[in-house]
């Protein structure tokens, strides 16, 4: 999922298509892993958002019922 999700970023951003063998090809696996940092980042604030909006809903429920 998160070379599919790289893959996108590359195309969106519209980075240039480059051979291994070039000059750049360690700049790119460094923009790269920044991406990937980033994505990773983003994910994990994602999933800690959704079980505090998840807990919060349940306490809420149980206020509800009680």
């Amino acid at each position: 999922m998160l070379t599919h999700l790289m893959d996108y970023l590359i195309e969106f951003f519209l980075l240039p298509e480059i051979e291994d063998a070039t000059i750049w090809e360690s700049d790119r696996n460094e923009y790269l892993k920044s991406i990937e940092k980033k994505v990773s980042s983003l994910m994990q604030s994602y999933i800690a958002n959704s079980l505090i909006i998840s807990r919060t809903l349940q306490i809420s429920l149980n206020l509800q019922q009680s």
